[in-house]
């Protein structure tokens, strides 16, 4: 079997890293909205999830980059284009627009172009994952070896957070000293660093074979997806995650409390990301380190605790006796708020990386990261629903706790759907060899074979 060019590993490990650092406009973007255009925290919320939308199209970018090669290239060519355009978003950004709506269209074009390449990156992963697992049942001669997905897939969000630990802290500390324009103008050197990587490095082979391609994707519907969901048995557990991922944000209302309140400055938000971030990547090491071999049942269960855990955080940040050790509170706060919107999806992204048609490899896996980022957008709009209901603004934060425990109510929701729901067995991302060895290895392989693929994986629960 060909060996895959080493460039297109970097290419991902590149991009990963880089689209993590990028998350330094948060913070920017969050102070032009709270102190550029005075906007209060539910409106901070929304803009957020209008901004975060691209994210939530990625099969459409999936589905450009399988069927439309560029020069023959799959990647290539949108890895530049969407390079240069970011750059010239983030210069734009850099001047002080006067217009709420239009400077909220070029942060929307921005994230566009960094969820397409983002997008771009992740199918390549796919694509070496499946490699990589196909190397792996060649060499095993039919015995069960384990998948390379959720190694992938995990490592793609720990590499966005390691590009994210460093860049946060320099945020802070640039806030200090200048406008948050003037940083996403600094900003704009990230992804001009992606365009060269892709220009110089990146060694991608071309593919002129349009008819073939066109064959593949002639037929090809959304309908697909929904028969390849009901043929793994996937539905009810992604109907779970997504109801997980539906959690309200209203994490912007606490850090408006933060800065006006208790006047944190920008330095002290930025080391909080900071931290958050490096706590992280040591969460994501001791997990797939030490912690390989879970039932999912066990693993949503945690998730959930570490919601309630992050309830009571909230209410105690809330109590002036604790101000003193605010900082501490707000980072845990921080941290358990940056896994949430992650862990849900991993063991369901691993399903799909592992189990999705080839050729389509980056189309499935970006409908189903997609879904999921649909999902964690709408907790920015839920998150805006609760605290305009109970009518948090930055001159009133009397009632955040109301706030805080109907997000505890929604936890405990979630806990009883635990018992009820069948999830799929965690040892579907284990692969069974199918290169034929004897007659009798030849039997039994091609009997694990149909059982594997033709059955849905949640048949019965995992624990």
């Amino acid at each position: 079997m060909e060996e895959i060019d080493k460039s297109i590993y970097f290419m991902v490990i590149a991009v990963a890293f880089i689209d993590g650092a990028l998350r330094i406009v948060n913070i920017p973007t969050f102070y032009l909205w709270k102190d550029y255009y005075h906007l209060s925290p539910g409106m901070n919320c929304l803009l957020r999830y209008i901004t975060k939308l691209p994210w939530c199209i990625k099969p459409v970018f999936a589905y450009i980059s399988d069927r439309y090669y560029i020069a023959g290239y799959r990647t290539k060519i949108y890895f530049l284009i969407t390079g240069v355009l970011q750059a010239v978003c983030l210069l734009l950004l850099g001047t002080e627009i006067p217009s709420l709506a239009l400077s909220t269209c070029i942060i929307f074009v921005e994230q566009l172009n960094i969820a397409f390449r983002d997008t771009l990156a992740e199918g390549l992963m796919v694509v070496i994952s499946r490699h990589e697992d196909k190397m792996k049942a060649q060499r095993a001669k039919g015995a069960v070896v384990q998948s390379s997905s959720q190694k992938y897939v995990s490592a793609i969000y720990t590499l966005r957070f390691i590009g994210n630990l460093s860049s946060n802290y320099v945020a802070g500390i640039l806030l200090q000293y200048y406008t948050p324009h003037q940083v996403m103008a600094f900003c704009s050197v990230l992804p001009a660093l992606t365009f060269i990587q892709a220009l110089f490095y990146f060694r991608e082979k071309r593919d002129f074979n349009s008819a073939e391609r066109e064959t593949k994707f002639k037929a090809f519907t959304f309908k697909e997806i929904y028969t390849f969901m009901e043929r793994k048995g996937l539905k009810a557990y992604l109907a779970f995650v997504l109801i997980m991922l539906l959690w309200p944000n209203t994490i912007n209302g606490i850090r408006y409390f933060l800065i006006d309140n208790l006047s944190f400055s920008t330095n002290d938000i930025g080391l909080i990301f900071t931290l958050s971030s490096l706590l992280y990547v040591l969460y994501m090491f001791f997990m797939n380190t030490f912690f390989k071999s879970y039932t999912l049942r066990s693993y949503y269960m945690m998730i959930i605790v570490m919601m309630l855990v992050d309830v009571l955080v909230r209410i105690l940040m809330m109590v002036p006796d604790l101000y003193s050790i605010a900082f501490l509170i707000a980072l845990v706060d921080q941290s358990i708020n940056n896994l949430f919107y992650d862990l849900p999806s991993i063991p369901l992204l691993s399903i799909i990386c592992k189990s999705c048609p080839e050729s389509k490899e980056a189309t499935f896996y970006a409908f189903f990261v997609s879904v999921t980022n649909f999902f964690c957008s709408l907790a920015n709009l839920t998150g805006y629903l609760f605290l305009d209901l109970m009518d948090v603004t930055a001159q009133d934060y009397s009632n955040v706790n109301p706030v805080n425990l109907l997000c505890g109510i929604w936890a405990v929701m979630l806990w009883n759907f635990t018992y009820y729901l069948r999830f799929p067995d965690a040892s579907i991302v284990k692969r069974r060899n199918v290169v034929k060895v004897d007659r009798t290895a030849t039997k039994v392989v091609k009997r694990t074979q149909t059982a594997e693929y033709s059955e849905p994986v949640s048949v019965g629960n995992s624990d």
